[in-house]
């Protein structure tokens, strides 16, 4: 059974809930709260090697890092901190108690994280897409395969086929034009 992991997804409702009640949060501030409110555990709780942060507070890091309610106006970031914009306040206002209903515990984390995309839906074709689930540029190595081809053949048949005029060479009838 896999590890069930919060999601950056998961984040966006309940942080704007705390930048909302907050004039100015901090990122550290937004950790913290967020630490409390959804107790990470297991991976998300682990420190990350060689880092002071934990996998859960790199995905809060990753709000800012990614810009997320920057790029739906539903925050704004200035002097270090966020700042709810009144977009962000219509947000709550519409989705809060769909989101407590979903994330009341009645729900499987599948079903939750299914709702909570849903939810997150700004219209028919736009979704908020963290970056975590984008996997573009990645270098991977494919094998192929193909035949090689004899090089003696190859210059025996196309002197072959010259001698007989078949082969004709476009280039070098474009020049002679």
């Amino acid at each position: 059974m896999q590890e069930e992991r919060i999601s950056e997804k998961q984040l966006i409702i309940p942080a704007l809930k705390i930048i909302s009640t907050n004039n100015g949060t901090t990122t550290t501030d937004l950790i913290k709260a967020l630490e409390v409110l959804l107790q990470p555990t297991g991976k998300d709780a682990e420190i990350i090697p060689g880092r002071n942060d934990s996998y859960f507070s790199q995905k809060v890091r990753n709000l800012r890092s990614h810009e997320t309610f920057e790029r739906y106006n539903l925050a704004e970031y200035k002097n270090n901190k966020y700042y709810i914009t009144e977009k962000g306040k219509q947000f709550l206002e519409d989705k809060s108690e769909e989101y407590e209903y979903i994330n009341s515990g009645s729900f499987s984390t599948d079903e939750q994280v299914k709702a909570n995309e849903k939810l997150l839906k700004n219209n028919e074709n736009e979704y908020f897409i963290p970056e975590e689930e984008i996997h573009e540029g990645k270098l991977i190595t494919t094998v192929t395969k193909t035949r090689q081809r004899s090089a003696k053949l190859r210059k025996y048949a196309f002197e072959h086929y010259k001698k007989l005029g078949e082969i004709k060479c476009s280039v070098l009838y474009m020049l002679s034009n």
